[in-house]
């Protein structure tokens, strides 16, 4: 009985003890928790209680940072706020605050006080993303009309010769806004005198449109024209062009070419059939036929693109194939006439000099295979192949693709596979080849490489923490609280100590760009994540190793920021949103502001002409060339151009990819040589270097989307939008 007393006794402290509530973690440690989950409100609450109850441990870390960034989430502007201006005292969190409390300041119409901040932001010259603030500032100062504003911030960023330019197109507006029209045209004028071609040469030509476009001379309009088209504003191009396009040949191509870019293709080719017939003497007149017979091509009018550049190949002979010679061939092959197209190629494929006897050959191996002609392809891709001591992977490929052509699929087979182990280009292409003959996978024999990045800080570093903030080390500060945002924007600034208490080795060049592209990442700093993603593949040899890598770094090399714009848009139009997310990280590296050399803009690098008709065709009202920067609308008009190239041309990715870089008008001239439904086939014939590399990139970030992220629950959800990638 004692037994049984003593078990029900031992039993009931057993479910006594199991009753008992877990011990409540320390209150630092439930701050982190309710931040991290996103319950801002209790975040404030407890950082009050902290700060009350231990103000030595609070002060000894950033909390007072934390405190106000939870209740500006928590919907606390104006609260947040004066938790900010308390912040910018403290001279080593100010860069990492400043321009919060601005746009804070910004948002609740305290225009004075956002000025203050964004003007002491630019002077600390070393501030991230300086030339990105300084747009912002002044962006801000020009909307809310303060020509004193746009002084003060243009005499401390024209201090940055790289953004004096900006500086000065900046004091041109504040003219404007001064009522004072001459001082702005001057300014204006002094900017295109330098004839760079730049945004700022673009947007000046515009501003001294409005104030003396009427008054000009036919000179001083011609000049204008010209410098207009070199920028690739168009529209101002066609306007100043147009009334003097009779009256000089330059000026008739500069026009032609203008309205070309703007969609007006028919009456450009005429155009430039004009000028060369008017003024044939002229050496512009070459470079009118040469666009003619490009326009034709482009237009697929191939019987006019092959007359115009047989007159242009025979009237210069080069020693090798020249650019005429070239396109007078594509247009045979565009009007299958294959006989007369390899008569032109033979004498080429004997040429002295190697580098243009193997072009020729390569380009007749291309003709054979597009003819059905496989064993002369065959003959000359081997050639080719035997005379290279380092065989290149396209014609390795071009090789294994004509062999199964041949119906000797052994030998092609093993090609293949011998090509799938490169994880380049060829290697997926590869990869899709032998699974098709042998309806399998390829044997993968790669081991799962060393990759790791760093180990974000914790409470047992806490003292370590503390003692190099003391010492003006924020970054560990910001990452033990959470605070990713801020210290992605500083990542260049971590410190030997820093990358130690990350364990990571401080020699290992490798492990810094993998742990900087994470750390980046964890603070939507998507340009810098993919910036320094992109060094890390760099650093690995040969590429080989990053689709074997473990998930997590997969993950941190390969995010997808803006994803909710991405998906809803991509749904909405029938698009694989990795596909998306592929395109988007080649054009601008995930950079919003991103603006190149042909003056795209945004994250998908729209032009402005391209953008403003399908800003037009998805019905956005009152949009204008600025508004590329908003991911949402830039996000927007890119996928209805995805989609706009996938209604004309399917769902290959190549295809896709390569009308997304280069046109459709090119796209369809290179499918135009392509006999079979190879992808590799429709690759090979593209002509543009610059697109041949794109498509490459694209189609590795696919796959690479697809291969981090496809256990997801979104490969269900996606399998129906996917492209077709062979």
């Amino acid at each position: 009985m004692l037994g049984v007393l003593a078990i029900a006794s031992q039993a009931g402290i057993d479910n006594a003890t199991a009753e008992l509530p877990a011990p409540t973690p320390p209150l630092s440690e439930q701050i982190l928790q309710s931040y991290s989950s996103g319950r801002f409100s209790d975040t404030t609450k407890l950082l009050e209680q902290f700060r009350k109850s231990d103000p030595e441990s609070f002060a000894a870390l950033p909390y007072e940072l934390l405190y106000a960034k939870s209740l500006l989430r928590a919907g606390q502007p104006d609260r947040a706020l004066h938790a900010y201006r308390a912040l910018t005292s403290i001279p080593k969190l100010k860069r990492f605050i400043i321009l919060d409390a601005a746009r804070l300041a910004s948002d609740l119409k305290l225009n004075e006080e956002a000025s203050r901040y964004y003007y002491n932001a630019l002077l600390d010259r070393e501030m991230p993303d300086y030339s990105a603030t300084a747009k912002e500032a002044f962006e801000f100062a020009y909307a809310n009309k303060d020509a004193e504003g746009l002084k003060k911030l243009a005499e401390v960023v024209g201090k940055t010769p790289t953004l004096n330019r900006l500086s000065q197109f900046y004091l041109g507006r504040a003219c404007l806004l001064e009522n004072n029209p001459s001082a702005a045209s001057f300014t204006f004028s002094r900017l295109i005198a330098a004839t760079k071609q730049d945004d700022i040469t673009s947007q000046s030509l515009s501003e001294l449109d409005d104030l003396e476009g009427s008054k000009l001379t036919n000179e001083q309009a011609v000049s204008r024209g010209k410098l207009a088209y070199k920028v690739w504003n168009f529209e101002l191009a066609k306007k100043y062009l147009e009334p003097y396009s009779n009256d000089d040949i330059t000026n008739a191509y500069f026009y032609a070419r203008s309205i070309a870019f703007l969609g007006q293709t028919q009456t450009a080719i005429k155009l430039l059939q004009s000028a060369a017939d008017k003024w044939p003497s002229d050496p512009t007149a070459r470079l009118c036929r040469y666009q003619y017979g490009n326009l034709c091509l482009r237009m697929g009018e191939y019987k006019k693109a092959e007359d115009a550049f047989e007159k242009l190949r025979k009237s210069t002979p080069a020693q090798g194939m020249d650019d005429a010679t070239e396109k007078f061939i594509h247009a045979l092959r565009a009007q299958s006439k294959i006989t007369q197209a390899i008569k032109t190629l033979n004498p080429y494929c004997t040429a002295k000099s190697k580098k243009y006897r193997h072009q020729a050959i390569f380009l007749r191996a291309r003709i054979y295979f597009q003819a059905g002609q496989y064993r002369e392809a065959y003959t000359d891709f081997d050639t080719l192949l035997k005379a290279s001591t380092a065989p290149g992977r396209e014609n390795l490929f071009w090789k294994a693709l004509t062999l199964e052509k041949m119906k000797q699929l052994q030998e092609a087979s093993s090609l293949f596979d011998q090509l799938s182990h490169g994880n380049d280009f060829y290697a997926l292409l590869a990869i899709d080849k032998y699974r098709e003959l042998n309806k399998r996978e390829p044997v993968e024999a790669k081991e799962i490489p060393d990759f790791h990045y760093g180990v974000l800080p914790g409470p047992e570093n806490l003292s370590v923490i503390q003692d190099l903030y003391s010492k003006d080390d924020v970054v560990p500060a910001l990452l033990y609280l959470r605070m990713y945002d801020e210290a992605s924007n500083d990542l260049q600034a971590i410190t030997d100590q820093t990358w130690t208490l990350l364990n990571v080795n401080i020699k290992d060049r490798q492990q810094k760009y993998l742990t900087l592209a994470y750390l980046a990442g964890l603070g939507e700093n998507f340009g810098a994540a993919t910036y320094y993603s992109e060094l890390f593949v760099k650093s690995v040899p040969d590429r080989n190793a990053i689709y074997a890598a473990p998930e997590e770094v997969r993950r941190a090399l390969f995010p997808m920021p803006y994803y909710e714009p991405v998906y809803r848009f991509s749904i909405q139009r029938n698009l694989d949103p990795f596909l998306v997310l592929a395109i988007m990280r080649q054009e601008s590296k995930f950079k919003r502001f991103a603006r190149s050399p042909a003056f795209a803009r945004g994250l998908m690098q729209l032009i402005p002409s391209t953008a403003t008709r399908l800003a037009s065709d998805v019905g956005l009202k009152g949009f204008s060339v600025e508004h590329l920067y908003l991911p949402e609308v830039n996000i927007n008009l890119g996928t209805r151009y995805i989609q706009e190239i996938i209604q004309r041309f399917g769902r290959q990715l190549e295809v896709i990819a390569a009308g997304y870089n280069s046109g459709e008008s090119n796209v369809q001239r290179w499918l135009d040589c392509t006999t079979t439904h190879e992808a590799f086939e429709f690759f090979s014939n593209i002509d543009l270097p610059e697109t041949k590399t794109y498509v490459m990139i694209v189609r590795g970030n696919y796959e690479s989307y697809k291969r981090t992220y496809q256990k997801e629950d979104l490969a269900a959800m996606l399998k129906n939008y996917e492209v077709v990638t062979k």
